[in-house]
């Protein structure tokens, strides 16, 4: 498919400017008329043919994607990984929100098609998305690996009373479309919703619920499947992820040495691109100096009695937030590892508003 469509690009000027560098393609683009933030790379061989673009800052389009629209709003740090083809009317995607590889997002051309995705949304690979009736998907939602979802369904003809549906689909914040699931259209997909892999949705799905099957039936309701952690559990499964992020880095050779008090724990890591000190539950105060002026990462917990960001900021003590799933600035490789180890929990943590991130190439 993504073959196909780059044939029928006006082919010269877009071909030039997929084989330019990433600073003469964005300088490119900006003579063209869009808007492109500071820090935006964009990949060999990534294609853009919009009419009305706007990318943020620290955006990464990688190599070998096809990204076609009358208009195209990317927010800050958004990433579009290899193979991804992007073809619709309108898209504005939030910031932080990411599309993995062979990600494919079209529409047929009528009147209603768009694309709304809210900020730090993930899309997994292979997932195939169709925004004709118009496609809307909350903040914090994930979308797993190889799902569909379709906001029209036809092929037989019309004409002899065959059904044909048009209608949107929207999925609300935080939910989680689990792989190989499939979302009809017309549905709706409540807030912190979860949907089993392997689904087929008819229809919608209340906030908070768990459902499963195809097709999808309530398997929990009203949140029966959450169990809010208390403090001090919360505390302990940290402690426990930072440990196993610990011991990752001592299986790469590096070095790693502990320190626990009552209600808080310490590791430094040394001799790696890691290297620093962090820490976790510093009641009343913040992670003490190193004499040898190591990067220091704290995890700040919520609740009173914790140090808080202020208190870190003036310290030069870089943080990762659990109140607002956010951490400072800086974003030196230690707080960016041990972000992304998190995540794989299902912790997803975005740069402070109006905060500076790390950038990486895109390729």
């Amino acid at each position: 498919m993504l073959i196909r469509r780059l044939l029928s690009l006006p082919r010269w000027p877009h071909l030039m400017a997929a084989l330019l560098p990433s600073r003469l393609k964005v300088a490119w683009h900006r003579a063209r008329g869009a808007r492109i933030g500071p820090g935006t790379r964009i990949g060999f061989l990534a294609f853009l043919v919009v009419d009305d673009l706007e990318l943020g800052e620290a955006v990464e389009i990688h190599g070998f994607s096809l990204i076609r629209a009358r208009t195209l709003r990317l927010g800050d740090r958004c990433r579009v990984y290899p193979g991804v083809l992007l073809d619709v009317e309108e898209a504005t995607i939030g910031n932080d929100s990411v599309l993995m590889d062979h990600v494919t997002i079209t529409n047929l051309p009528l009147e209603g098609a768009s694309l709304r995705i809210g900020s730090r949304v993930r899309i997994f690979p292979r997932s195939v998305l169709d925004a004709t009736a118009g496609l809307v998907i909350g903040s914090r939602t994930g979308i797993g690996g190889n799902s569909h979802i379709f906001t029209h369904g036809s092929w037989l003809p019309a004409t002899e009373g065959f059904p044909a549906r048009f209608a949107p689909v929207v999925v609300e914040e935080r939910a989680w479309i689990a792989w190989n699931t499939f979302l009809l259209p017309g549905v709706r997909i409540g807030r912190e919703a979860i949907v089993s892999g392997g689904s087929v949705v008819v229809r919608d799905v209340d906030a908070r619920s768990l459902v499963g099957g195809a097709p999808a039936r309530v398997l929990r309701k009203d949140g029966e499947h959450v169990t809010a952690p208390s403090g001090r559990e919360r505390h302990r499964l940290l402690c426990e992820l930072l440990e196993a992020f610990a011991a990752r880095e001592e299986r790469r050779g590096h070095l790693v040495s502990r320190r626990t008090d009552p209600g808080s724990w310490q590791w430094r890591i040394e001799d790696g691109p890691c290297s620093g000190l962090l820490a976790v539950g510093l009641p009343g105060g913040v992670l003490e100096a190193d004499p040898v002026g190591a990067r220091r990462v704290v995890v700040l917990e919520p609740g009173p009695g914790h140090a808080d960001r202020s208190a870190c900021d003036l310290d030069g003590v870089e943080w990762l937030d659990l109140d607002g799933y956010e951490h400072s600035r800086g974003a030196s490789l230690l707080c960016r590892e041990v972000a992304a180890f998190l995540g794989h929990w299902g912790i997803y943590f975005a740069p402070a508003a109006g905060q500076a991130s790390g950038v990486r190439k895109a390729g």
